[in-house]
């Protein structure tokens, strides 16, 4: 056999050996988990305070099942190969074991994991006031809705660092989002934007004016100074503000409490923006047990055998959300900002894409 002939028999085995599946990629009992990216990465490059979330994969029991990346973790938008059975999935830039989701994992099937974006847009820093008071940016944290509260925080773009726009990921659902000190509970919708509602307070005309989430200071009800000199932008929502009155008698002042509700300027449209999310290829499994359910919600428990094909899905009971705290004394609207040459939070962001 001459070397010609011999060479080009060594190409076609080779040729043959690349082209013929892998024993793990032609296993018909493996699935597939699809944390779809929200975000492309020409969009995420261009938004600085936007920090990817890791996504984590457990097995039935919790044991984690390492991927060969930072963190053990994978990464949204990854086709993460499984054998068909029951697992649980954690989508967040921090770990915590209630942060996880249980699905199943069907044979030749994908299970997509929902997810959402959490969007705060502020004024750039040199647009800030130059004040006693503390300056902001669109640095977010994520917390589970979980005592003591806020939670235990789960989502961050803190990496990041000082950024106009921040931007966190997180499975859908309900969840605390903290921005400039304090915190509101909010819906993350599927394949949505949440346009975090800030509105602008102030200046007040004491000196030492500041907002808390309750009445009475404690070391769980933590204030913000307001700015003395110009408005500041806080979360739309009620707040109890307090100042130092002055008075005749001793000790010559006396502490005062009232509600303020800082209220989203009605041009704003609505919180939630429709996304396009990113494409997930193969046929996905929607039976039982592919729609995530997250531990936090629900007391632990052993997780059900593998549904059957003709087995009907049981959801489990929605989170009920806080009950709406019944306030003291009728709000009052928070006074109008004297100076609104700042711009108001775009709400228009990636269109298609601490405190």
């Amino acid at each position: 056999m001459s070397s010609k002939t011999t060479t080009h028999a060594l190409l076609i085995a080779v040729a043959l050996l690349l082209s013929a599946p892998s024993a793990h990629s032609r296993n018909k009992t493996d699935g597939w988990i699809v944390v779809p990216a929200l975000m492309s990465k020409r969009d995420a490059a261009a938004q600085p305070g936007f920090v990817p979330p890791h996504v984590w994969i457990y097995d039935e029991v919790g044991q984690l099942l390492p991927s060969n990346k930072a963190r053990s973790a994978y990464d949204v938008g990854e086709r993460i190969q499984l054998p068909e059975g029951w697992y649980q999935v954690e989508v967040g830039n921090l770990q915590h074991k209630r942060n996880r989701a249980k699905l199943f994992v069907k044979a030749r099937k994908v299970t997509v994991v929902p997810t959402g974006l959490i969007v705060v847009s502020v004024e750039d820093a040199d647009q800030q006031p130059r004040d006693v008071c503390n300056r902001w940016s669109g640095k977010l944290f994520v917390s589970l809705p979980l005592d003591p509260k806020p939670g235990p925080v789960i989502g961050t773009n803190r990496e990041a660092g000082e950024h106009s726009v921040g931007i966190v990921q997180v499975t859908a659902g309900y969840y605390n989002i903290q921005w400039n000190r304090f915190f509101i509970a909010m819906d993350v919708k599927p394949d949505h934007r949440l346009m975090l509602q800030t509105g602008q307070v102030g200046p007040m005309p004491q000196k030492t004016y500041s907002f808390h989430m309750k009445k009475g200071h404690a070391a769980d009800n933590p204030g913000l100074r307001l700015c003395a000199k110009r408005s500041t932008r806080v979360l739309a929502r009620t707040y109890w503000g307090t100042y130092n009155k002055q008075i005749a008698s001793y000790p010559f002042k006396e502490r005062v409490w009232e509600q303020i509700t800082v209220e989203v300027p009605e041009s704003r449209s609505g919180p939630y923006r429709k996304m396009r999310a990113q494409k997930v290829p193969g046929a996905k499994y929607r039976g039982p047990g592919s729609d995530p359910v997250l531990l936090w919600e629900q007391e632990p428990q052993v997780l059900p055998d593998a549904p059957k094909p003709d087995a009907a899905p049981t959801p489990d009971a929605a989170p009920t959300p806080d009950a709406t705290p019944t306030p003291d004394a009728t709000p009052k609207p928070a006074p109008k900002p004297e100076k609104p040459d700042v711009p108001e939070t775009r709400s228009e962001l990636i269109p298609t894409p601490s405190p």
